[in-house]
Protein backbone atom coordinates (compact mmCIF):
# COMPACT_ATOMS: atom_id res chain seq x y z
CA UNK A 1 0.00 0.00 0.00
CA UNK A 2 3.02 2.44 0.64
CA UNK A 3 5.05 1.57 -2.60
CA UNK A 4 1.70 2.32 -4.53
CA UNK A 5 1.03 5.12 -2.68
CA UNK A 6 5.03 6.10 -3.40
CA UNK A 7 5.02 5.14 -7.40
CA UNK A 8 1.72 6.80 -8.19
CA UNK A 9 2.99 10.14 -6.51
CA UNK A 10 6.32 10.07 -8.37
CA UNK A 11 4.76 9.04 -11.81
CA UNK A 12 1.76 11.78 -11.14
CA UNK A 13 4.72 14.54 -10.52
CA UNK A 14 7.47 13.41 -12.79
CA UNK A 15 5.42 12.09 -16.04
CA UNK A 16 3.82 13.12 -19.22
CA UNK A 17 0.52 12.21 -18.24
CA UNK A 18 0.02 12.28 -14.50
CA UNK A 19 -3.86 10.53 -14.93
CA UNK A 20 -2.47 7.66 -17.75
CA UNK A 21 0.74 6.34 -16.17
CA UNK A 22 -0.25 5.36 -12.58
CA UNK A 23 -3.08 3.57 -13.63
CA UNK A 24 -0.63 1.73 -16.42
CA UNK A 25 1.51 0.59 -13.72
CA UNK A 26 -1.51 -1.09 -11.86
CA UNK A 27 -2.48 -2.52 -14.48
CA UNK A 28 1.19 -4.43 -15.22
CA UNK A 29 1.45 -5.38 -11.71
CA UNK A 30 -2.16 -7.03 -11.72
CA UNK A 31 -1.09 -8.76 -15.09
CA UNK A 32 2.11 -10.03 -13.50
CA UNK A 33 0.22 -11.79 -10.11
CA UNK A 34 -2.42 -12.93 -12.64
CA UNK A 35 0.76 -14.74 -14.35
CA UNK A 36 2.16 -15.67 -11.44
CA UNK A 37 -0.98 -16.68 -9.69
CA UNK A 38 -1.64 -18.85 -13.06
CA UNK A 39 1.78 -20.42 -12.92
CA UNK A 40 1.32 -21.44 -9.04
CA UNK A 41 0.63 -25.27 -8.56
CA UNK A 42 -3.19 -25.80 -7.15
CA UNK A 43 -2.74 -27.49 -3.06
CA UNK A 44 -6.28 -29.25 -3.24
CA UNK A 45 -7.97 -31.72 -4.75
CA UNK A 46 -9.86 -31.00 -7.68
CA UNK A 47 -13.17 -30.39 -7.65
CA UNK A 48 -15.91 -30.34 -10.08
CA UNK A 49 -17.97 -26.75 -10.69
CA UNK A 50 -21.24 -28.17 -9.41
CA UNK A 51 -19.41 -29.44 -5.90
CA UNK A 52 -18.03 -25.27 -5.44
CA UNK A 53 -20.44 -23.49 -3.71
CA UNK A 54 -20.23 -19.46 -4.23
CA UNK A 55 -22.37 -18.05 -1.99
CA UNK A 56 -20.68 -15.89 0.20
CA UNK A 57 -20.28 -17.26 4.42
CA UNK A 58 -20.34 -14.40 6.80
CA UNK A 59 -21.01 -14.60 10.32
CA UNK A 60 -19.74 -14.70 14.17
CA UNK A 61 -20.88 -17.93 16.33
CA UNK A 62 -22.60 -17.17 19.33
CA UNK A 63 -20.61 -18.29 21.59
CA UNK A 64 -17.56 -16.43 20.73
CA UNK A 65 -19.35 -12.54 20.17
CA UNK A 66 -18.55 -11.38 23.36
CA UNK A 67 -14.48 -12.05 22.29
CA UNK A 68 -14.69 -11.18 19.17
CA UNK A 69 -16.22 -7.66 19.49
CA UNK A 70 -12.82 -6.14 20.76
CA UNK A 71 -10.84 -7.39 17.87
CA UNK A 72 -13.57 -6.25 15.16
CA UNK A 73 -13.35 -3.05 16.81
CA UNK A 74 -10.03 -2.62 16.99
CA UNK A 75 -9.58 -2.84 13.28
CA UNK A 76 -12.00 -0.56 12.55
CA UNK A 77 -10.40 2.13 14.05
CA UNK A 78 -6.82 0.89 13.07
CA UNK A 79 -8.01 1.12 9.31
CA UNK A 80 -9.76 4.07 9.68
CA UNK A 81 -6.85 6.00 10.66
CA UNK A 82 -5.08 4.31 7.65
CA UNK A 83 -7.80 5.32 5.54
CA UNK A 84 -8.23 8.85 6.93
CA UNK A 85 -4.42 9.27 6.10
CA UNK A 86 -3.92 7.37 2.72
CA UNK A 87 -6.82 9.64 1.05
CA UNK A 88 -6.61 13.03 2.58
CA UNK A 89 -3.38 13.39 3.62
CA UNK A 90 -1.91 15.02 0.00
CA UNK A 91 -4.92 17.05 -0.42
CA UNK A 92 -4.52 18.72 3.39
CA UNK A 93 -0.44 18.86 2.88
CA UNK A 94 -1.77 21.10 -0.21
CA UNK A 95 -4.35 22.93 1.98
CA UNK A 96 -2.19 23.33 5.17
CA UNK A 97 1.31 23.30 4.40
CA UNK A 98 1.52 24.63 0.99
CA UNK A 99 3.19 21.43 -0.64
CA UNK A 100 2.04 20.76 -3.86
CA UNK A 101 4.07 18.10 -4.99
CA UNK A 102 2.51 14.78 -5.73
CA UNK A 103 5.85 12.96 -5.40
CA UNK A 104 6.11 14.44 -1.08
CA UNK A 105 2.59 13.26 -0.74
CA UNK A 106 2.87 9.88 -1.90
CA UNK A 107 6.48 9.63 0.04
CA UNK A 108 4.12 11.12 3.39
CA UNK A 109 1.71 8.22 2.79
CA UNK A 110 4.55 5.52 2.23
CA UNK A 111 6.19 6.23 5.63
CA UNK A 112 3.30 5.42 7.24
CA UNK A 113 2.98 2.34 6.02
CA UNK A 114 6.57 1.77 5.94
CA UNK A 115 6.64 2.61 9.66
CA UNK A 116 3.98 0.30 10.18
CA UNK A 117 6.40 -2.87 8.21
CA UNK A 118 9.54 -1.59 10.64
CA UNK A 119 7.18 -2.35 13.77
CA UNK A 120 5.27 -5.63 12.53
CA UNK A 121 9.29 -6.52 11.98
CA UNK A 122 10.77 -5.55 15.33
CA UNK A 123 7.65 -7.05 17.33
CA UNK A 124 7.03 -10.36 16.30
CA UNK A 125 7.66 -11.17 19.53
CA UNK A 126 4.79 -9.57 21.84
CA UNK A 127 1.89 -11.73 22.15
CA UNK A 128 -1.66 -11.20 20.65
CA UNK A 129 -3.10 -9.19 23.23
CA UNK A 130 -0.53 -7.18 24.56
CA UNK A 131 -0.24 -6.16 20.26
CA UNK A 132 -3.74 -5.15 20.16
CA UNK A 133 -3.82 -3.25 23.08
CA UNK A 134 -0.69 -1.46 22.26
CA UNK A 135 -1.89 -0.64 18.91
CA UNK A 136 -4.66 0.53 20.64
CA UNK A 137 -2.99 2.86 22.87
CA UNK A 138 -1.18 4.17 20.23
CA UNK A 139 -3.45 5.53 18.34
CA UNK A 140 -4.69 8.09 20.30
CA UNK A 141 -1.15 10.30 20.55
CA UNK A 142 -0.94 9.60 16.70
CA UNK A 143 -4.28 11.62 16.11
CA UNK A 144 -3.44 14.41 18.45
CA UNK A 145 -0.24 14.29 16.37
CA UNK A 146 -1.89 14.36 13.20
CA UNK A 147 -4.54 16.96 13.81
CA UNK A 148 -2.13 19.41 15.42
CA UNK A 149 0.22 18.80 12.84
CA UNK A 150 -2.42 19.98 10.25
CA UNK A 151 -3.63 23.09 12.46
CA UNK A 152 -0.07 24.12 12.77
CA UNK A 153 0.90 23.43 9.37
CA UNK A 154 3.82 21.59 10.87
CA UNK A 155 5.51 18.99 8.58
CA UNK A 156 7.68 17.52 11.48
CA UNK A 157 4.38 16.77 13.62
CA UNK A 158 2.64 15.46 10.72
CA UNK A 159 5.88 13.24 9.72
CA UNK A 160 5.85 11.70 13.48
CA UNK A 161 2.44 11.22 13.77
CA UNK A 162 2.53 9.64 10.69
CA UNK A 163 5.20 7.43 11.86
CA UNK A 164 2.79 6.58 15.07
CA UNK A 165 0.45 5.94 14.06
CA UNK A 166 1.58 3.32 10.99
CA UNK A 167 2.87 1.49 13.90
CA UNK A 168 -0.30 1.68 16.17
CA UNK A 169 -1.99 0.22 13.18
CA UNK A 170 -0.43 -2.23 12.34
CA UNK A 171 0.22 -3.67 15.98
CA UNK A 172 -3.65 -3.31 16.25
CA UNK A 173 -4.18 -5.05 12.71
CA UNK A 174 -1.57 -7.81 13.77
CA UNK A 175 -2.73 -8.42 17.15
CA UNK A 176 -6.76 -8.40 16.32
CA UNK A 177 -6.36 -10.76 13.37
CA UNK A 178 -4.20 -13.55 15.81
CA UNK A 179 -7.00 -13.17 18.22
CA UNK A 180 -9.77 -13.91 16.21
CA UNK A 181 -7.92 -16.94 13.98
CA UNK A 182 -7.26 -18.21 17.82
CA UNK A 183 -11.37 -17.79 18.97
CA UNK A 184 -12.90 -19.14 15.36
CA UNK A 185 -13.63 -22.65 15.52
CA UNK A 186 -12.00 -24.78 13.29
CA UNK A 187 -14.32 -25.33 11.08
CA UNK A 188 -16.11 -21.94 11.02
CA UNK A 189 -12.64 -19.80 10.55
CA UNK A 190 -12.91 -18.16 7.18
CA UNK A 191 -16.44 -17.01 7.79
CA UNK A 192 -15.42 -15.38 10.88
CA UNK A 193 -12.11 -13.76 9.86
CA UNK A 194 -14.95 -12.62 6.58
CA UNK A 195 -17.03 -11.06 9.59
CA UNK A 196 -13.64 -9.69 10.46
CA UNK A 197 -12.48 -8.03 7.28
CA UNK A 198 -15.71 -6.24 7.10
CA UNK A 199 -14.67 -4.09 9.96
CA UNK A 200 -11.53 -4.06 7.89
CA UNK A 201 -13.35 -2.29 5.01
CA UNK A 202 -15.52 -0.60 6.64
CA UNK A 203 -13.07 1.27 9.06
CA UNK A 204 -11.18 2.15 5.39
CA UNK A 205 -14.51 3.74 3.73
CA UNK A 206 -17.22 5.06 6.21
CA UNK A 207 -14.96 7.72 8.05
CA UNK A 208 -13.72 8.97 4.70
CA UNK A 209 -16.58 9.76 3.78
CA UNK A 210 -18.19 11.23 7.40
CA UNK A 211 -15.38 13.71 6.62
CA UNK A 212 -15.80 14.77 3.67
CA UNK A 213 -19.97 14.73 4.32
CA UNK A 214 -18.85 17.63 7.33
CA UNK A 215 -16.75 19.49 5.32
CA UNK A 216 -19.27 20.04 2.74
CA UNK A 217 -22.14 20.86 5.73
CA UNK A 218 -18.93 23.26 7.99
CA UNK A 219 -15.02 23.41 7.81
CA UNK A 220 -12.85 20.63 6.68
CA UNK A 221 -10.77 21.52 10.52
CA UNK A 222 -14.11 20.77 11.96
CA UNK A 223 -14.61 17.18 10.26
CA UNK A 224 -11.11 16.14 11.09
CA UNK A 225 -11.48 16.68 14.60
CA UNK A 226 -14.67 15.10 15.17
CA UNK A 227 -12.63 12.13 13.21
CA UNK A 228 -9.96 12.40 15.93
CA UNK A 229 -12.43 12.31 18.36
CA UNK A 230 -14.50 9.43 17.51
CA UNK A 231 -11.85 7.36 16.32
CA UNK A 232 -10.32 8.16 19.77
CA UNK A 233 -13.19 6.82 21.48
CA UNK A 234 -13.90 4.14 19.92
CA UNK A 235 -10.15 3.09 20.58
CA UNK A 236 -11.24 3.51 23.99
CA UNK A 237 -13.90 1.68 23.39
CA UNK A 238 -12.00 -1.11 22.47
CA UNK A 239 -9.86 -1.46 25.12
CA UNK A 240 -12.76 -1.18 27.89
CA UNK A 241 -14.01 -4.23 26.18
CA UNK A 242 -11.54 -6.58 26.39
CA UNK A 243 -10.19 -5.13 29.86
CA UNK A 244 -14.02 -6.02 31.26
CA UNK A 245 -13.85 -9.69 29.43
CA UNK A 246 -10.44 -10.43 30.83
CA UNK A 247 -11.42 -9.67 34.47
CA UNK A 248 -14.80 -12.06 33.95
CA UNK A 249 -12.37 -14.72 32.78
CA UNK A 250 -9.96 -14.16 35.17
CA UNK A 251 -12.76 -14.36 37.66
CA UNK A 252 -14.12 -17.50 36.36
CA UNK A 253 -10.92 -19.14 36.81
Amino acid sequence: MGLGALISGLLAEYSNEPLVFPFIALVSLALAAAVIVWLLPETVKARRWSEIALRPRIGVPRGIIGAFIAPAVTVFASFALLGFYSALAPSLLQRSLGVESHAVGGAVIFELYAAAVLVLALTHWLGARAAMLWGLSLLIPSLVLLIVGFQLHSLPLLLIGAAVGGGAAALGYRGSLQIVNQIAPDNRRAEVVSSYLMFCYAGVSLPVIGIGVVSAIETAGLAEGIFAAVIAAIALLAIVVDVRRARVLHKKL
